[in-house]
């Protein structure tokens, strides 16, 4: 047994006799990935499927960030196509460690691609940073990083806006039933609670759902009716005697006549009770396109005035078109205004040089992150292990849209602007 091996191993020792052979128990990560080249970045994309073409143009900012245009420039860089698929990534990141001897790693944009890759570097003791936005990533492990806008920076500054800046203190939250909307969700809520704010009211709907009528009338309490039975018994009362009173009126104007009732009459019968609105400011996190269908039915639904916030997926062309409803403030937040100067920067004008199109979010992303690794190479960094404890103590530097710093877990935090759509523009405020 162990214990009998162990107690023999003990009693040559006292007796100064050679040691047995110790009890194997499989290398460790370190010793998989003993060897290492400090010239190489190792990359894991999904270059083939039907995103690939965006997944290409974050490989042209890495390509950037590493300055591989640059002929004196010594860095190389070794892909790994994973075709999004989780188990590729995995093997992409043994790959690139064993055989190309990478001395970090960069990729992973989908939650299970990120986490599959950052098992395998962990356990490599290799530096990895992914971009995915799912919360949890870092947890991993100590060489684990991330570049990313994530959920907790964009409620956290929300949040902090609408107590600070709109003076809010009771919150409605309505949200798709799907991955992305559940997480915000929740976060969203623990940060009110956190801030000793309110949610009085929450309703989820089908990610696929175009009426949103039912959802929307839960959330204001005008769907169930036995909830509210006095006060309905009563507005029925109302609207019948309202409609006695016309007939009569009509029936002295041509007693022949039969007033018939409109269809939007029927229809307010039925949703004859008042909306309740016990909240300020109601968070979707969901994209334009159903936010401006969600206005649409809050209108039509009694809510005419309203404060919405949102998060950086709302910020695209389409939004100004979207929404359109009077009396209505949107509110959402992003890390890329193009408004404030960051259009302006070397890395926004080389890119539209080299590509011929303006980079998103993604290749600021990735670019950076290309370039910090680049910079910690070329300051000396000569293990994987020094490489790691340099991204630790990172600190603040500078980046495209404005000043990075690296979090106590491992997280590149960036400025997050709070914008607004104002006459048909989207427009930072702050």
């Amino acid at each position: 047994t162990i214990t009998t091996q162990i107690a023999t191993q003990n009693k040559m020792v006292a007796n100064n006799e050679a040691k047995p052979a110790a009890i194997a128990t499989g290398p460790t990560g370190a010793e998989l990935a003993s060897s290492v080249n400090t010239k190489v970045i190792g990359a894991i994309l999904p270059l083939t499927g039907k995103n690939a073409s965006i997944w290409q143009r974050a490989l042209n900012a890495i390509r950037m960030g590493l300055g591989l245009g640059n002929a004196e420039n010594k860095l190389q860089l070794a892909l790994f196509d994973s075709q999004s698929s989780p188990e590729l990534a995995a093997d992409g990141a043994d790959k690139l460690v064993k055989e190309d001897k990478a001395i970090a790693l960069l990729g992973g944009f989908t939650a299970r691609e990120a986490a599959a890759v950052a098992n395998r570097a962990e356990f490599l003791r290799t530096p990895y940073i992914g971009f995915s936005q799912k919360s949890g990533l870092t947890n991993i492990g100590e060489y684990v990083f991330r570049n990313s806008v994530t959920p907790e920076m964009q409620v956290d500054r929300l949040v902090q806006f609408a107590f600070d800046k709109l003076s809010a203190k009771k919150f409605a939250i309505l949200f798709p039933n799907d991955t992305y909307g559940v997480e915000f969700s929740n976060i969203f809520w623990d940060h009110v609670l956190a801030r000793g704010g309110e949610v009085t009211a929450a309703q989820t709907y089908d990610p696929k759902e175009t009426d949103f009528s039912e959802a929307i009338q839960k959330l204001v309490g005008t769907y169930y009716v036995e909830a509210r039975a006095e006060e309905y018994k009563k507005k029925v009362e109302e609207l019948k005697t309202l409609a006695e009173a016309a007939q009569k009126k009509e029936s002295k104007k041509d007693p022949k006549k039969i007033v018939k009732q409109s269809t939007r009459d029927r229809w307010s019968h039925e949703n004859i009770l008042e909306p309740i609105v016990d909240f300020d400011v109601l968070f979707i996190p969901d994209s334009s396109r159903a936010l401006g269908q969600i206005m649409a039915f809050m209108k039509y639904n009694d809510v005419t005035t309203m404060t919405y916030l949102g998060t950086n997926i709302w910020s695209a062309p389409d939004l100004p078109k979207r929404a359109t409803v009077k009396n209505t403030k949107l509110y959402f937040v992003d890390a890329l205004d193009i408004s404030d100067g960051a259009k302006a920067s070397d890395f926004f004008k080389d890119y539209l040089t080299l590509y011929a199109e303006e980079p998103t979010l993604v290749e600021v992303q990735t670019y950076e992150a290309a370039k910090i690794l680049k910079e910690q190479l070329n300051s000396g960094a000569s293990s994987r292990d020094e490489l790691a404890e340099n991204l630790r103590e990172l600190g603040r530097i500078k980046g495209v849209t404005g000043e990075l710093r690296m979090s106590s877990q491992r997280e590149i935090e960036r400025p997050i602007h709070v914008l607004t759509l104002d006459s048909g523009f989207i427009k930072k405020i702050e």
